[in-house]
């Protein structure tokens, strides 16, 4: 029989659901609502503090989306829901409501169908269910039924014909010029605005019911809407005379240098080959032929997203402005992009370009100008056009998201991941795709950059889910490799994932599910160098369901739903560290919010008042050598809602809240042999554990061996040689190291040491001992 004494390494590594002998020195059975410190060790995650409350409303599950955003001079906390298509804008710092937004494009089945991002001081918000809408309303008069001719040069005893053919017949007016030997002015007969007076006053009699106006030698015809196919021909010669065919010419110096004042938007094709028409408009107020699109071209787009705008007063507004239509070209060299027929499937912003995502395709919009998606002339190529590629590798492909991660812009969807490498500016000259890897992701939660790398979440089946991340490269630019973070908990975190947030001041991040609905599974990392030495999982279990859940500044925001229904919002800072500069411990209730006692009474916040919680509402103290110690509640009033603090309090400030329960279970200790090899040969009993605080309160620990409770009681940090006893002073000892005794089989066994009071559980380390009987030697 031998007696062995021992210690954890560490308490940090967070949750394995892999056999005890397979885990990892560090890591635990299980972790709730706590916090795996490299600095401070493992202890209590502090509360989360109410802030604000949303209007009343039939809140359904799935429906709601948060985010956070900068815009103007303020940062904004945004709740969308997209049930009644209504923004709430709430101040970030204040933590008030200042607007309610609402637009019908916001309506979605679903909360994951809105995409946000922001560009140059605007925020876009897409709705992946809704198609965009084209309009092509003419700009442009119509080609079909007008034409023109100008004569170039006049000539003594020269013919000058003009043809006018459409779908009503054909007519050919002539002129003679003199021969020039006559004497009653034949100069002035062959000039050119003679000629074209002549023969305007010959097609005004074969052509009635149109109209010609002539300003010097230029003329211009307008067809009843009857005549279609207008087309307007010579046989006198381009030297002399110049006709418009069918309001196509060949090349740009074939354009009238003049029109009359009514061919104002009228537009003419330049060129021979249909593929590569370039089209002019002329522009009668500045005298000039300007490049333009066809007629009938896509004027507009709408149901598309829409910009969240800040004025310089800090005033929010939606504009649902529709993107520009075509502005040059025709559908044969000036191509509408994929979304505009298949719909957007992703949104975000890359190099002062909106990204819009559809199917294989990824659609940039001009630099700097976010609504515009077709190119701006069709003349040349220009650095600042916008861009559409797609990977023939990836035809397959949905892309749901584009994120700007390592100078890049890599693209997610739920079997592909490719990427848009940078190493110079984009244009549509260097754009392309490259297919990284193939990895598998559910594509419900948006990846997010959680600290040097990207995660994402992943199936693992119909009930669990677990997550992966894409790695840069060390050795190649551009390149990502995907690996799984969650292996060793292959059934830890339930249904499918509906959030990733990171918070990288604090390096760490959370995980939603859509059917775990009061859970928030939580990664803790810590970097040095290029390795991470601590990977921690752990979950913090919420007294309510959690809708939606984001990061602002140096906080989560945690959008939550009661049971009368209401939305409440809350704020659990990262920066604040176990302890305060006065080495007191910090709120452990969530949704706490101060309120002041009068008389031994005060009202109870509305957000508290749900029935089913009443008999869960905690105080606590919130200042002073007592700080966060719990005070009794004598009576809660509910038709007044005025609570009646216990007596012994008296008047003053407290803290109120609802409680949650901290606990973890350290992994059974092992005997090992000298090269780490497990012993399980002999009969091996815990005896005991030796627990080591700082700045903790009692807490509670039970013991379970076989599924029967040996042991359930709670555990003082507190000795009556405690410095920190005292009338007065909170019961919280800075250091305490106390006996749990266990005296069962390690295998069978497992401890849990919890709280759900409102004082602190900082485990510093754990020391056991061990009894091995053995009854045989072992060999080396």
């Amino acid at each position: 029989m031998t007696t062995l004494d021992g210690s954890y390494k560490n308490v940090l590594r967070g949750v394995s659901q892999q056999v005890v002998q397979e885990r990892q020195e560090g890591q635990l059975g299980a972790q709730d609502n706590m916090v795996s410190d490299p600095v401070t060790g493992l202890r209590r995650r502090i509360g989360i503090a109410y802030s604000a409350s949303l209007p009343a409303n039939a809140w359904l599950p799935g429906r709601l989306k948060s985010t956070y955003v900068e815009l103007g001079s303020l940062g904004y906390n945004l709740v969308i829901d997209t049930s009644s298509g209504t923004l709430y804008a709430l101040n970030a710092v204040a933590d008030t409501l200042l607007f309610t937004l609402q637009n019908n494009y916001l309506k979605a089945a679903a909360a994951k169908s809105i995409r946000i991002t922001t560009m140059a001081g605007s925020g876009w918000i897409l709705n992946t269910e809704m198609m965009p809408v084209v309009a092509s309303v003419p700009d442009k008069q119509n080609p079909t039924n007008r034409g023109f001719f100008s004569v170039r040069l006049g000539q003594f005893a020269k013919a000058y014909a003009v043809s006018v053919t459409s779908s009503v017949g054909s007519v050919t007016a002539t002129y003679t010029t003199p021969v020039g030997t006559e004497t009653d002015g034949p100069a002035a007969r062959a000039v050119p605005e003679y000629i074209a007076a002549d023969l305007v006053t010959k097609l005004t009699t074969l052509l009635p019911g149109w109209v010609f106006t002539r300003e010097g030698s230029y003329v211009y015809m307008v067809a009843p809407d009857t005549a279609t196919a207008v087309t307007v021909t010579s046989s006198t010669g381009v030297t002399y005379l110049m006709t418009s065919g069918q309001m196509q010419v060949t090349v740009v110096s074939d354009l009238p240098a003049k029109l009359p004042p009514n061919a104002d938007n009228a537009v003419v094709a330049v060129g021979i080959s249909d593929k590569a028409l370039v089209y002019y408009r002329w522009v009668n107020s500045k005298g000039i032929w300007s490049e333009a699109s066809n007629y009938l071209a896509i004027s507009g787009i709408t149901n598309v997203p829409i910009e969240l705008v800040a004025s310089s007063t800090d005033v929010l507004s939606l504009s649902a402005t529709a993107f520009e239509g075509r502005l040059a070209g025709d559908d044969k060299n000036n191509i509408p992009h994929q979304w505009l027929t298949k719909g957007i499937t992703g949104l975000a912003s890359f190099q002062g370009r909106l990204v819009l995502l559809s199917g294989s395709y990824v659609s940039m919009s001009g630099s700097g100008n976010p609504r515009r998606f077709f190119r701006s002339t069709v003349t040349d190529i220009r650095d600042d056009d916008p861009i559409e590629v797609s990977s023939g590798a990836t035809s397959a492909a949905a892309y749901q998201y584009a994120i700007p991660f390592n100078r890049d812009l890599v693209l997610i969807s739920r079997g592909h991941q490719a990427v848009i490498a940078t190493n110079q500016i984009l244009t549509a000259r260097t754009a392309m795709i490259s297919v990284t890897s193939n990895q598998l992701i559910d594509t419900d939660a948006e990846p997010s950059i959680i600290g040097r790398n990207l995660m994402y979440a992943t199936p693992l089946s119909d009930e669990y889910f677990g997550v992966g991340e894409l790695q840069p490269s060390t050795s190649t630019a551009s390149q990502y490799t995907p690996q799984n973070l969650t292996d060793h908990i292959p059934r830890y975190m339930a249904g499918g994932c509906t959030r990733i947030v990171g918070a990288n001041a604090a390096s760490s991040a959370l995980f939603s599910s859509d059917t775990e609905r009061t859970v928030l599974y939580v990664f803790d990392y810590v970097w040095e160098g290029d390795a991470r030495p601590l990977l921690a999982w752990h979950r913090w279990v919420m007294p309510m369901d959690i809708m939606s859940v984001h990061y602002a500044r140096d906080k989560y925001i945690v959008v939550s739903q009661v049971d009368s229904g209401n939305i409440i919002i809350g704020q659990l800072s990262t920066k604040t560290s176990a302890y305060t500069s006065d080495n007191t411990v910090q709120g452990y209730l969530d949704m706490f919010m101060q309120v002041n006692v009068v008389g031994g009474k005060f009202i109870l916040p509305a957000h508290l008042r749900g029935t089913a919680r009443l008999d869960s509402v905690r105080l606590a103290i919130p200042d002073g050598p007592e700080k966060y110690e719990p005070v009794g509640i004598d009576s809660i009033n509910q038709t007044t809602w005025e609570v009646a603090v216990d007596q012994s309090y008296g008047d003053g400030a407290l803290i109120v809240g609802w409680p949650y329960l901290s606990r973890m279970q350290p992994t059974p200790p092992m005997v090992k042999d000298k090269n780490g090899n497990i012993i399980n040969t002999g009969k091996t009993t815990l005896l005991r554990y030796r627990v080591s605080t700082q700045n903790s309160g009692e807490f509670s620990a039970s013991v379970m061996n076989r599924g029967q409770s040996i042991l359930s009681d709670g555990i003082g940090t507190m000795l009556w040689s405690s410095t920190e006893l005292g009338l007065g002073q909170a019961r919280t000892a800075k250091y305490s190291v106390v006996t749990i005794p266990i005296r069962a089989i390690v295998q069978d066994t497992v401890v849990e040491l919890s709280t759900q009071g409102t004082r602190e559980l900082n485990i510093l380390d754990i020391e056991y001992t061990l009894r091995n009987v053995q009854p045989r030697g072992r060999m080396f």
